[in-house]
């Protein structure tokens, strides 16, 4: 064992010597890199607290029954899927018209609400509308995107609520 102590002293060579400044500098990198290492830790658990948070809140309490879908619609702003599904809003793809190019888009139309057979005047409320947007500006259903509207009444909705839904809804990407 002493001869291979031997050789790897010899091989090592002498130890070099420090100068002051150099081992100033190493304790300062030790230092600064255990701040970074405390402030990260800070920042990590800061985060898994503003997440548990968030869950708890967004858990309903005990008492509270949660909300099944098609149990019709809540008042205040709702989150686009929820507003799907409470009013059985029905997604199809827009058709295009004769002579249009390059458009794509999407017809809603409320479940429950029979077809509209005359065109409605301004301001009726009409159980489906049609929404067309250039290819150059797709847009995707966004269901955690948050909508105030009324709730149907009549034959429907007025068209401004149509037009506030799918700016929600479908947003520009």
């Amino acid at each position: 064992m002493t001869d291979l102590r031997n050789l790897l002293d010899q091989a090592a060579g002498p130890a070099p010597t420090l100068t002051d400044d150099q081992l100033s500098t190493a304790i300062a990198r030790g230092r600064h890199s255990r701040r970074r290492r405390g402030l990260t830790v800070a920042v990590a658990s800061v985060a898994v607290v503003v997440a548990a948070g968030g869950v708890a809140l967004a858990l309903p309490s005990a008492g509270e029954a949660p909300a099944a879908a098609g149990s019709g619609p809540s008042a205040g702003p709702v989150t686009c899927g929820q507003l799907f599904a409470d009013n059985t809003i029905e997604r199809t793809r827009y058709e295009m018209k004769p002579g249009e190019q390059n458009a794509d888009g999407v017809r809603l139309r409320l479940g429950g609400f029979p077809e509209q057979t005359q065109p409605a005047q301004d301001g009726e409320p009409v159980p489906a509308m049609s929404f067309a947007w250039p290819l150059a500006n797709p847009r995707v259903f966004t269901p955690a995107a948050l909508v105030d509207v009324p709730p149907p009444a009549g034959q429907g909705w007025p068209n401004e609520v149509w037009t506030k839904v799918v700016s929600a809804c479908y947003p520009v990407r």
